[in-house]
């Protein structure tokens, strides 16, 4: 007769908390893996994960340890993106800044007016606009009211 093949293992008995997989739920932490995932390299269903986890110190620590230095990982190289950008967009000192071209590094002199000073220029201004107004009406009467 036939030789019916050996009955597989249960998932149970596939998952035991030992060292060697306390290192793979490492490993799986690390790539920050998913119960479901972590379910299709053991072979096994995401519940029988999570329960595993939940029932497994030794691998739960690790897999968490695992997750925390992806995370970490992660957070560290978005940071490591973003500041060489900052750097590299500010002109030196001395250097002229492409956005109000002025003299980085140096401050300019700061400009303040009196009281006077601003009436004189507010007088200024009014005289040009009454000249000006004085000069359109001069025009539209020597036109001969067309």
């Amino acid at each position: 007769m036939s030789e019916e093949p050996e009955p597989r293992p249960s998932a149970r008995a596939l998952l035991q908390d030992t060292p060697e997989t306390a290192e793979r739920f490492h490993g799986y932490g690390l790539k920050d893996y998913s119960y479901p995932r972590i379910g299709l390299e053991e072979s096994v269903h995401r519940n029988t994960v999570m329960y595993f986890l939940q029932g497994a110190p030794q691998s739960r620590r690790r897999y968490q340890e695992g997750k925390a230095e992806a995370r970490m990982e992660k957070r560290n190289a978005r940071l490591a993106g973003i500041a060489p950008e900052r750097g590299s967009d500010r002109p030196a000192p001395g250097e002229i800044c492409p956005t109000c071209g002025g003299l980085v590094g140096f401050q300019e002199e700061t400009v303040t007016l009196t009281t006077a000073e601003l009436a004189e220029a507010r007088r200024k201004y009014e005289d040009l606009i009454d000249r000006h107004l004085s000069a359109q009406t001069a025009s539209c009467d020597e036109g001969g009211g067309q």
